[in-house]
């Protein structure tokens, strides 16, 4: 297996997310260092993390989006235990690819 790591920042820049071949992704804070959250992904139901990217909201809390390799697209709110959003794709529909 290929290894990756992945790395997003917000336009804020106060805080980074990470995530390597395997799970989870992480998220800390740039000015103290401390852990945000972590995330464990259950890899046989939704793949490895393939992108990563903090996706601005009016509310002023960036919520970190990713997408798997199995083709779903999940919104996670760094404030909040579950997911903000979860958009299921079958991979026999082809590749998902996340914009901001």
């Amino acid at each position: 297996m290929r290894s990756h790591a992945i790395i997003t920042l917000p336009l804020a820049a106060s805080s980074l997310a990470s995530s390597l071949n395997h799970p989870p992704i992480s998220s800390f804070s740039l000015e103290t260092g401390q852990s945000l959250g972590s995330r464990q992904l259950d890899v046989d139901d939704t793949g490895t993390t393939m992108e990563l990217l903090f996706q601005e909201t009016d509310s002023g809390s960036p919520v970190l989006v990713y997408g798997t390799a199995y083709g779903d697209i999940v919104g996670w709110d760094l404030r909040m235990k579950g997911d903000a959003f979860k958009l299921e794709n079958d991979i026999k529909q082809g590749l998902t690819q996340i914009h901001s």
